[in-house]
């Protein structure tokens, strides 16, 4: 595994897309999946603290682009469901946040 640390910025904040309830997040990951492979910054929320504790659920999915800024709820979906968004990160350069708990 290979990190880069990158030169402090001045961004202006953008407004993320948000998908919370189930047919918004199916369609979300519809168009994600549609998106041509890039580098995409994500964040992970579970339940619980313990990476390690195969009981976690991955509540929340936070992920940017240079184009695009969307937070995914996936509460109410199957593992089933939220595959194809799996398949297509890993297409994906990935950069993240708190990588030694999401890894």
């Amino acid at each position: 595994m290979r990190y880069a640390f990158l030169e402090k910025q001045s961004l202006r904040p953008r407004e993320p897309m948000l998908a919370m309830g189930r047919e918004e997040v199916l369609k979300a990951i519809a168009w994600i999946t549609q998106q041509p492979a890039c580098t995409v910054h994500y964040d992970l929320e579970t339940v619980g603290l313990e990476a390690t504790d195969p009981m976690r659920l991955i509540t929340n999915i936070g992920m940017a682009s240079d184009e695009w800024l969307i937070g995914l709820s996936l509460v109410e979906l199957t593992p089933r469901e939220a595959e194809p968004l799996w398949r297509w990160l890993k297409g994906c350069r990935l950069g993240g946040f708190n990588l030694h708990f999401d890894i």
